[in-house]
């Protein structure tokens, strides 16, 4: 039943039969550590029926459609496990139980390990039914990490469609999260699939796939959900957020704040996040926003160097890593008047995080750190800096980078202290300049954790 108190466990339970559920006809039976039958009442709502069975101690309830077929409604309540019956069950479940002892076998888990999305289209419905037979010759495979934060639940979210039509299925699939999710979908280029993923009670922070996708049969596809480190990143073309750019008059920068560790996904700002940037020239301040992560300033410009300080906070329940970050940019204008994109460096980092966000204390950690600078622009990075601090901020340890043999690409080792020597989480900052003296500086506070 939507929203419900989901079941978890095994149980064997004896059923009894509340009729409507009023407190009322609770005065006849004994509902403690049993399964309640009620049925659905235009005078009583779910909720109540829910309420009460769970005050009189009852274990679970199945709440039986008033007519036949089957029952469609929201729970209302999580004060006790509820079910959803036809209305026929219903009827034959409180017949049986009036004539003596009935018992009913639950078993439940509030996660399953996997998921089924798949999609099928018929012209009709023959006599013997439907029947679909499904294997890697049809479907795909998704093997999905969902990484926790604070919270451990959160929800798979999928929406299913024929490629070309604006009409799709839409599902919510709960999951645990630091747990790996076994997901099959169908394939074929005439069905496409646009997925995300949030995080339970956490004010609306949500990570989704960029766009729609197809998948051939027999593939199998890896993916990281929530996977830190979060720092903000700029985008690489015209088309995605945080695209810094000079177009005549006109300085966009920004970057986009709390994504994941796959660059295909977006991801949507939470209720309660704080953003601003604050545009500077020299040490004069030339334009502002207070409320957003991206910004175009209208500014006369002038050759020379200017300065865009950005900040970003996250405090919502269940979100732990990667909360606030701070990012400055030393920007070098040599033209005005022309279009152009800033050839700011852009960092990412790659930690081998366990699927809670964390890594051993006490060990030596390999840190990848890479610095790129954007599509279409001219220059190299000629500096990369980089730091830890396992205080907050308090005090910081240099990191010692080695050249990669990938372009933009270094490597190093963190040496974590005892987990009691620190506040449980791992603060990294780092500098990466360019050879005209375009420079990222940026902070990123608990990037993940120790344990």
């Amino acid at each position: 039943m939507d929203g419900a108190k989901r079941f978890s466990g095994h149980r064997t339970l004896k059923a009894v039969d509340a009729g409507t559920g009023t407190p009322a006809e609770y005065r006849k039976i004994n509902a403690r550590n049993k399964i309640v039958l009620v049925t659905r009442d235009a005078d009583v709502p779910i909720s109540a029926q829910i309420d009460t069975a769970a005050r009189h101690g009852a274990a679970a309830v199945a709440v039986a459609n008033d007519t036949p077929g089957r029952l469609v409604a929201p729970a209302g309540s999580t004060a006790a496990p509820a079910f959803a019956l036809y209305g026929e069950q219903g009827k034959q479940l409180a017949a049986q139980a009036a004539k003596g002892d009935v018992r009913i076998e639950l078993k439940g888990t509030p996660f399953s390990p996997f998921q089924y999305d798949l999609v099928h289209s018929v012209q009709s419905i023959p006599q013997s039914g439907l029947k679909f037979v499904t294997d890697s010759a049809n479907t795909a495979r998704i093997d999905a990490n969902y990484y926790a934060h604070a919270q451990q639940e959160g929800n798979l979210l999928q929406a299913s469609g024929r490629t070309g039509q604006y009409f799709y299925a839409s599902t919510t699939v709960p999951i645990r999260l630091g747990a790996t999710h076994e997901e099959y979908v169908t394939a074929g280029p005439a069905i496409r699939y646009w997925t995300g993923a949030d995080i339970a009670g956490s004010n609306g922070i949500a990570i989704f796939d960029q766009g729609w996708h197809s998948f051939t049969a027999g593939e199998r596809r890896g993916v990281d959900w929530f996977k830190q480190v979060a720092n903000p990143t700029r985008g690489a073309t015209w088309m995605d957020q945080g695209y810094s750019s000079v177009v005549g008059d006109y300085l966009s920068i920004g970057a986009m704040p709390f994504p994941d560790s796959e660059p295909s996904h977006q991801p949507t700002p939470g209720w309660n996040d704080k953003m601003s940037v604050v545009l500077y020239r020299g040490d004069k301040e030339i334009g502002r926003t207070d409320d957003y992560f991206y910004k175009t300033f209208y500014v006369g410009l002038e050759p020379g160097t200017y300065r865009a300080v950005q900040k970003i906070d996250r405090d919502a329940p269940g979100w732990e890593f990667s909360s606030s970050a701070t990012t400055e940019w030393t920007i070098k204008i040599a033209k005005t008047g022309v279009s152009s994109r800033i050839p700011m460096p852009t960092l990412a980092y790659d930690i081998d995080v366990n699927l809670r966000n964390r890594v051993k204390a006490g060990k030596q950690q390999p840190i990848t750190v890479r610095a790129t600078l954007p599509p279409y622009t001219e220059g190299t990075i000629t500096e990369v800096k980089t730091w830890a601090s396992y205080d907050d901020g308090a005090s910081w340890t240099p990191v010692k980078l080695n050249t990669s043999q990938e372009t933009g690409e270094f490597t190093g080792t963190l040496r974590l202290p005892r987990a009691s020597a620190t506040s449980g989480h791992v603060t990294l900052r780092t500098q990466a300049t360019d050879a005209s003296g375009n420079r990222i500086d940026q902070t990123v506070e608990r990037a993940f954790g120790l344990e």
